[in-house]
């Protein structure tokens, strides 16, 4: 059981069921003793009536003045037997015995239980028999048949009462351990919440126990999102103090109009794009812990109507299968910025087609987009996102499309792909975190 709710019911069935097995087992026991006593008293009642009621005669017979209570002594093999013995040799007997041979019966008459007539369990008890003439001894025996169907019937109604009980308290202390820690799951659901953005604190629960750690997580996120404000602070301040001497280097690279050294310039110019770019995220990221979620259909829409205008000339049809509840964790300026170069570069390959997919599984979300170009080499494929790296000279562009793509998708923490799309040229698939669900009402415009 991984769960602290697991743990604790199952430890809690095994002491209840632990508990319900060992009361039963001593609620069964006291029960057969209390039988067994009840038939004691019964047999020795018996016992003592017919030793105080016999007469043995100068002739060896014996005869009983009044005959036991006990009606099971006149009934043929009965359990209930008397027997009159003297040197060892039974001089008189019950009429249960039915005119079987003692001899066995005496001879299993040496303990405390032994077999009746039948075989069948009894249980034996000796009276002597008070008189001057001739020493002899009463055995009298008892059927334990009588008492174990009663001890069973007893025994079985406890197992199934403990059953019930036990079921009982299983279920009213799994329902108590649900309920005690519904707080710690609701403080759990709390500071997801807010690693998600949808909240900015965590609720205090209202129970000491969990007072100190409400406290303590908030102190944190306070602590992280000043820590995030000021990393954010000194990579802007950074930008800004690369930004000025930076433009000195692209305007003494292209002095007088012309580029004296395009391979300083374009670097440069290049540096320009990323700081301006690291100053637009800085500011358009939000303060805390959340991350902000966008919508993928909004931008893959609106890159493939911008990259349509720009390469309307060709006539290159566009289609967009994505469902619009799918978003990512990323801000809306890095998804267009990606999905923007994809769709971009996927316009200037393409014969007459471009798809954009998304699906979503497992918390991530794939964005793929493909066309009908002629593709790249499978060892080309490696090369494809390096920065400056153009596969094909004739087609406009720096190069630098595909590594901006690969270093913001890096920044976000996912992955970029490159494969042979089933339209038969190339395939770009972009793997992000997915992000939490936007209102209906935000979705078009996120």
């Amino acid at each position: 059981m991984r769960s602290l709710e697991g743990r604790l019911m199952l430890i809690t069935a095994i002491w209840t069921i632990a508990a319900i097995a060992l009361v039963t087992a001593l609620l069964g026991g006291f029960a057969e003793r209390s039988a067994r006593r009840s038939l004691d008293l019964r047999l020795a009642a018996a016992a003592d009536q017919l030793a105080t009621n016999m007469d043995i005669g100068s002739d060896g017979t014996v005869s009983v003045g009044r005959q036991p209570d006990e009606a099971g002594f006149g009934r043929a093999r009965s359990g209930w037997y008397w027997l009159v013995e003297t040197g060892g040799k039974a001089i008189a007997q019950s009429r249960s015995f039915a005119g079987r041979d003692p001899a066995h019966f005496l001879a299993s008459a040496r303990g405390e239980t032994g077999a009746g007539t039948l075989g069948e369990r009894v249980t034996f008890m000796r009276r002597p028999i008070p008189d001057e003439t001739t020493p002899a001894q009463l055995l009298v025996t008892a059927p334990l048949a009588e008492i174990e169907a009663e001890v069973t019937g007893i025994q079985v109604t406890i197992l199934w009462t403990m059953l019930g009980l036990a079921c009982a308290l299983i279920a009213g202390l799994t329902a108590q351990i649900s309920w005690g820690l519904r707080p710690v799951r609701q403080l759990a659901h709390d500071i997801e919440q807010v690693r998600a953005g949808d909240a900015e604190t965590v609720a205090r629960p209202g129970i000491a126990n969990l007072e100190g750690v409400a406290d303590a997580v908030n102190r944190l996120i306070a602590q992280l999102a000043t820590a995030a404000e000021r990393s954010r602070q000194d990579a802007a301040n950074l930008a800004h103090a690369i930004k000025t001497p930076l433009s000195v280097v692209i305007l003494r690279a292209a002095q007088d109009g012309t580029a004296a050294d395009p391979i300083i310039l374009a670097s440069a110019e290049q540096i320009q794009r990323q700081i301006d770019r690291r100053l637009k995220r800085a500011r358009s990221q939000p303060v805390g812990l959340g991350h902000p979620s966008a919508s993928v259909a909004a931008v893959a829409d609106d890159a493939a109507f911008a990259a349509g205008r720009v390469h309307g000339a060709r006539g290159i049809k566009t289609e967009a299968d994505i469902d619009p509840a799918i978003t990512v964790q990323a801000t809306r300026e890095d998804l267009e910025e990606i999905i923007g170069n994809l769709v971009d570069n996927a316009f200037k390959w393409a014969r007459s087609e471009v798809l954009i997919t998304a699906s979503h599984g497992h918390g991530q979300v794939t964005v793929t987009v493909s066309d009908d170009g002629p593709g790249i080499a499978e060892t080309a494929m490696v090369a494809a996102g390096e920065r400056g790296r153009r596969l094909d000279e004739t087609v406009p562009g720096a190069g630098l499309g595909l590594a901006i793509v690969g270093d913001i998708v890096a920044d976000l923490g996912g992955t970029l792909a490159f494969g042979r799309a089933a339209l038969g040229g190339l395939e770009v698939a972009v793997t992000l975190t997915a992000g939490r669900a936007l209102p209906s009402s935000t979705r078009s415009s996120a």
